[in-house]
């Protein structure tokens, strides 16, 4: 989970409590450090009427935060020495065959090798969910 801060009022307690938002178990958890994106623009100035945050902006924070490149350090298990290893995308594709697949590998030359190979497939099945807070008001505020 990403959110984008503008710096309004409240938005500080707001991300201090995003930051502890945890990935569901239904899901594989690509967790990235950047947690919080500052665009330090208004949010009017990135606003289309009627539709909400331009996505052409979103996207050039997520480029210029290194998104896609912490996704990807996450999948190749990216080491502190700035090694990575395939341990993540063999684990989850051994763990998203079915038994067809299985049966499949079993009959081909690489065997169970294969079957890890799926993993490299669910890479591309990465979703990154940017939040974005408007409006924002205590209880007091509001009534």
């Amino acid at each position: 989970f990403i959110g984008i801060d503008f710096g309004e009022s409240l938005s500080g307690d707001v991300f201090s409590q995003f930051t502890g938002l945890k990935v569901p178990d239904k899901f594989n958890d690509n967790s990235v450090s950047t947690k919080i994106i500052r665009p330090g623009v208004s949010r009017e100035s990135v606003t289309i009427p009627f539709m909400g945050l331009n996505e052409k902006e979103i996207a050039k924070w997520l480029n210029q935060n290194k998104i896609g490149q912490q996704i990807l350090s996450v999948w190749f298990n990216r080491q502190s020495d700035g090694s990575f290893n395939v341990d993540v995308l063999k684990e989850r594709g051994l763990f998203n065959a079915n038994d067809n697949d299985y049966i499949v590998a079993s009959a081909s030359k690489r065997g169970e090798a294969s079957l890890m190979d799926m993993g490299l497939q669910l890479v591309n099945q990465s979703y990154v969910v940017v939040f974005d807070f408007s409006d924002i008001m205590t209880m007091a505020q509001y009534y």
